[in-house]
């Protein structure tokens, strides 16, 4: 009711108007004391959600739609997904609901504050353990500490110190350490880690060997030259892992900035 009439009187002010500018603070208000801990009715690429209030400007209506349709299309009941980068957990409510109670779901987030509120997130939309598990930690090529770089008014950005840097400890895990929960690799992992994407392949060898974990991966370009690598660098990478590259949206690049590349097992 209290976002219905939000919207009613956005539309009539205008949203840039100064009267909405003044209404804006007040709304914020009346969501955050109505929804906060039941979740407000919310609705990314069509799919339902109960989100937190607070957080509404990150989770646009619309947003990446294409890798929504891919997963939708792709994820299968009783598959596994490892969600790493999993940030407020569009994906990882998405990944549950598909897999179903036979699937499982890892999600992870190393940032407190937005892991704090993927947890909220995952109750809310009632995905819980054992079928979902959310873990606060970095995902990297071994195990032990490292340092995050936080970006309080965009915490999407958050990511792990390309080098000794002032920053925030936190755990660092590998794929193959997450795995040991379920025993077996997992079916599929979507990861969004800004410029870390090869540091995960590489603690995910033996995962990879076996040849049925597929990946879908946000593609972060300007960020491999702070890790060492250039796009040279990513054919000969693929390949040491057995894998081949395609882009989500046909015809476009693959590693583009902000692209998103299926990673699966050579023939």
């Amino acid at each position: 009711m209290i976002a219905t009439l939000g919207h009613v009187v956005g539309d009539a002010l205008g949203r840039s108007s100064a009267p909405m500018r003044v209404l804006q603070s007040a709304y914020g208000w009346c969501l955050a004391k109505a929804y906060t801990e039941r979740g407000l009715p919310w609705h990314v690429n069509g799919e339902p959600f109960r989100i937190d209030p607070r957080v509404r400007h990150f989770l646009p209506h619309e947003n990446e739609p294409a890798l929504f349709d891919f997963l939708r299309a792709h994820l299968r009941p009783g598959d596994h997904v490892l969600d790493i980068g999993a940030f407020l957990g569009t994906y990882a409510v998405l990944s549950a609901r598909r897999v179903g109670p036979a699937g499982k779901v890892i999600a992870v987030e190393p940032s407190p504050t937005t892991f704090a509120i993927l947890r909220r997130h995952l109750e809310m939309n009632g995905c819980r353990p054992p079928q979902v598990d959310a873990r606060r930690a970095a995902v990297g090529g071994e195990t032990g500490q490292t340092t995050l770089l936080v970006f309080d008014e965009e915490p999407y950005r958050n990511m792990v110190a390309p080098e000794p840097a002032d920053g925030m400890p936190v755990d660092r895990v590998t794929v193959e350490t997450l795995c040991e929960t379920w025993g077996r690799p997992p079916d599929w992992i979507r990861m969004d880690v800004q410029g870390q994407e090869f540091e995960v392949l590489r603690g995910a060898r033996e995962v990879l060997r076996e040849g049925r974990t597929r990946l879908v991966v946000e593609m972060h370009p300007e960020q491999w030259p702070d890790y060492g690598i250039t796009s040279r660098d990513v054919p000969d990478l693929l390949a040491a892992h057995g894998l081949r590259a395609r882009p989500v949206v046909p015809g476009t690049d693959a590693f583009g900035q902000g692209a998103h590349a299926l990673l699966e097992a050579r023939p």
